[in-house]
């Protein structure tokens, strides 16, 4: 969402930094996994608690991402009815 921008549509403000939020959540998601499929001893309390609150910025940053994509893209019927309006004006100008 964040990386790509639809034709029409304003440029994601933040690209690099949501991004490097995200890579980073991912990261230490995986140690954590790692050092729990590896039997290594760790306090299960600590990183239950960081999963879970990893898990509400993940779930926040996902809903941030998804609400300004769709609020940046042009409006949908409008961008329909001048491309119609559009055709329609290039098809008579074709036919005359």
């Amino acid at each position: 969402m964040a990386l790509v921008d639809p034709p029409g549509a304003d440029a994601f403000p933040s690209k690099i930094s949501h991004m490097v939020l995200i890579g980073v959540i991912d990261l230490v998601a995986g140690a954590f996994f790692g050092l729990i499929t590896a039997h290594t001893a760790v306090n299960p309390k600590f990183i239950s608690t960081t999963s879970t609150w990893m898990f509400f910025v993940s779930l926040g940053l996902l809903y941030l991402g998804t609400v300004y994509h769709t609020s940046r893209l042009p409006d949908v019927p409008r961008e329909f009815k001048k491309q119609e309006n559009d055709f329609s004006a290039a098809y008579g100008e074709h036919r005359q």
